[in-house]
């Protein structure tokens, strides 16, 4: 703030400085605390037995798949939990390079030049 205002306008402004952070920052956490909240009771209703998800006869199948899925990755090291997304990034790559549609997004983004002016 600039001196040549009166004392009171710069009391005033520094007043609703103020107001507006402590409201903003009020405003804020009643909102995560609320999401939290609500987040907390639909969690806990999913998992009730009495749950709409487990009389769906799909649900059931891709549930048990994803949690064979993760019983596996749980079961894994924290190497091969490296290895594989890894692995799995690499082979996207090389299979990219073989399909002609994609050439000139794979020269552009996946090669370097030194000598380019770039």
């Amino acid at each position: 703030m600039t001196s040549s205002w009166p004392l009171f306008i710069q009391l005033l402004l520094c007043a609703f400085d103020l107001i507006h952070q402590v409201g903003s920052g009020s405003f804020a956490c009643a909102t995560i605390w609320q999401y939290e909240n609500v987040r907390a009771k639909a969690l806990s209703s999913i998992r009730k037995p009495g749950f709409i998800g487990d009389k769906l006869p799909g649900v059931r199948k891709q549930v048990s798949w994803r949690n064979d899925v993760n019983m596996w990755w749980n079961s894994l090291t924290e190497g091969q939990r490296l290895f594989f997304p890894i692995c799995f990034a690499n082979c996207l790559v090389f299979l990219a390079w073989r399909v002609p549609q994609l050439q000139g997004m794979m020269l552009r983004y996946f090669c370097s030049n030194p000598a380019s002016s770039e």
